[in-house]
């Protein structure tokens, strides 16, 4: 009972702070929001990891102007390289990946990491019409999370529990079957959770995903 009134105690002390700084970003997320447009949403999603650590934890070292500025930077920049060299697509995904992570330690910018309800949104070719079981290659590691997908705002399958004590791959992973109409596909990644023995960076890998007509 201990920590229950610990936490009530805290709670009682400072719940005017707590609504005050989730009230400053609501506030900035609805200012992103209403500049980027519905259509970028998953941008303004991106960045609710960075409004939690710079209202919530304001004295952090992740919350520290030079971190979220610099982070942003690093990975903004990385991106834009590989913009223009012609890659596979899954060497050209892990070396932005690799160059990003290298330019914040390098440069002590580390980027704060991925939270519940943080989503990755990738356009997919369009299809004929018809029934498809859809395949992904996920990677399970110590600090990746539950991620759940959506195609065309379809949910496919139960979340998947990416934790794993080492690096490995799920293997061809099917997340069942849809039946699509013709017209431009969205897949989407939307992190819901984490495994109590993760480590809480909320990561995930999508190496690949296939749609097999049935």
């Amino acid at each position: 009972m201990e920590p229950e009134t610990s936490l009530t105690s805290k709670f009682k002390k400072l719940w005017k702070y707590y609504i005050i700084q989730s009230l400053l970003a609501a506030t900035v997320l609805f200012i992103i929001v209403l500049i980027l447009g519905e259509d970028k949403m998953v941008v303004a999603s991106a960045i609710g990891a960075t409004a939690f650590i710079v209202f919530a934890m304001p004295k952090s070292v992740s919350a520290q102007t030079r971190h979220v500025i610099g982070g942003h930077l690093a990975g903004l920049a990385s991106g834009g390289i590989f913009y223009f060299i012609q890659l596979p697509y899954s060497l050209e995904y892990a070396l932005v990946v690799a160059l990003a992570i290298f330019l914040m330690v390098a440069l002590d910018v580390e980027h704060p990491p991925a939270t519940v309800g943080d989503e990755l949104v990738l356009d997919l070719p369009a299809v004929e019409p018809g029934k498809y079981e859809v395949f992904v290659n996920l990677t399970k590691a110590v600090d990746y999370g539950i991620a759940r997908f959506y195609l065309n705002e379809t949910k496919l399958g139960d979340p998947l529990d990416l934790y794993n004590p080492s690096v490995i791959t799920t293997g061809s992973k099917s997340l069942g079957k849809i039946t699509l109409k013709s017209g431009p596909l969205k897949f989407r990644v939307k992190i819901v959770g984490a495994n109590p023995n993760a480590e809480k960076r909320h990561m995930v890998g999508l190496d690949y995903i296939k749609l097999a007509a049935q």
